[in-house]
């Protein structure tokens, strides 16, 4: 889309402001910006991003699917929907989000872990250990998956594997 150079200057503006982690005042830009350029959808992520910040998850929602309305692939909007669902206890939409983006995708292993959470909760021991061990192999060093998988092997009966997870825990962290 044409972008006149006074609208890149302006989205280059808000980028630096959000960089320096001042999300009104790039929430304010941004939104400027796409007041005087709708063609401009992008925008619509990175207003999602500063709601996220500011934790107005409502408007962060909004902005995103709005992102994903004009480009069902687009990895950063569905990866900041499927945290938000599943921080929010909705797993059925998380997984959605999750199916949509490709598990191969996911590079954050906070994403993987807060599943194996909601499916633990829900008594959904197997399930969970598999998202749980795809959290830790993402990052071979979180103490919180190993526990995590611990609890759900021993809610499992699964005495050993609880054991090797503790014991990774006390390797890691003595």
């Amino acid at each position: 889309k044409f972008i006149s150079a006074e609208g890149a200057v302006e989205v280059a503006d808000a980028d630096e402001l959000y960089k320096q982690k001042k999300y009104k005042e790039a929430l304010t830009e941004y939104q400027r910006v796409l007041a005087s350029n709708q063609e401009l959808y992008q925008i619509h992520e990175k207003i999602g991003l500063c709601y996220y910040r500011l934790k107005d998850y409502d408007n962060a929602i909004k902005g995103f699917k709005l992102m994903i309305e004009k480009e069902p692939k687009a990895k950063i909007s569905l990866v900041n929907l499927c945290a938000i669902s599943f921080e929010q206890g909705n797993l059925e939409e998380g997984m959605k989000y999750l199916s949509q983006l490709g598990e191969e995708n996911i590079k954050d292993h906070t994403i993987f872990y807060n599943i194996g959470i909601i499916l633990f909760n829900k008594n959904k021991m197997d399930m969970a250990i598999d998202y749980l061990k795809k959290s830790v192999n993402l990052n071979p060093t979180y103490i919180k998956g190993y526990y995590q998988l611990a609890m759900a092997y021993m809610n499992k009966g699964d005495i050993e594997s609880a054991k090797e997870n503790l014991k990774k825990i006390v390797k890691l962290d003595p």
